[in-house]
């Protein structure tokens, strides 16, 4: 009987990977049927903050009697240990004058411009967008598309339409998902993010008419 145990690296800094203050790590203990084979180990754990970090994996099997260390695979460069963990950021500007701030009138563009990273080039991948005010959905503005990563980094436009007139004054922000065969593999939702908000403008106040006598 074996004890295979992994833990997670940083390939960058090549320090262990924390959350939550401790490391990252797994271990299952296997005994071989044959000389040669194959054993999985799973790590699960909040990846939420390790957006664009590419994770490898350092392994060493320990004998379970004497607790002694048979082998190990700890090489950072190593690309069959290495999962990249995706990142999106975005950039929401109106459709025209490719600024930040829209009219508030009927059917209103947005532009929701998102660079990838860590992607698989050649994979196809779907982008869902929709519009938030003070982080609740704006209902009726999701937009989905597909796209394909040509290379591991780029970006992808999504154009969103809505009704900015009754949110004069207002900010609203574009939150952003992507996804692999129906997986999450990345997201974008930060409503206080100042490069994924546009603000509508205040109408302007209604002009006297000829007969009004206020």
């Amino acid at each position: 009987a074996y004890t295979l145990s992994g833990t997670l690296m940083d390939k960058e800094t090549g320090e262990p990977i924390k959350v939550n203050g401790k490391n990252v790590t797994s271990e299952k203990e296997f005994t071989p049927r044959t000389e040669n084979g194959t054993v999985d180990i799973e790590f699960t754990f909040d990846a939420t903050a390790l957006a664009g970090t590419d994770v490898v994996v350092f392994e060493k099997v320990f004998d379970v009697e004497t607790k002694t260390e048979i082998c190990s695979h700890e090489d950072l460069s190593d690309e069959g240990q290495t999962v990249s963990i995706p990142k999106i950021g975005t950039k929401a500007t109106d459709g025209d004058e490719k600024t930040n701030v829209i009219k508030a009138e009927k059917e209103q563009k947005i532009v929701d411009t998102v660079a990838y990273e860590n992607l698989l080039p050649g994979m196809e991948y779907e982008l869902t967008t929709w519009l938030t005010k003070d982080g609740k959905k704006i209902w009726g503005t999701e937009v989905t598309k597909k796209f394909t990563a040509k290379e591991a980094y780029g970006t992808v436009q999504a154009e969103l339409t809505f009704d900015a007139s009754r949110h004069g004054g207002e900010d609203i922000t574009v939150f952003e998902e992507v996804s692999l065969d129906r997986r999450l593999v990345a997201e974008h939702k930060d409503k206080d993010d100042k490069d994924q908000t546009v603000t509508v403008s205040k109408p302007a106040p209604d002009s006297p008419k000829t007969g009004d006598e206020s």
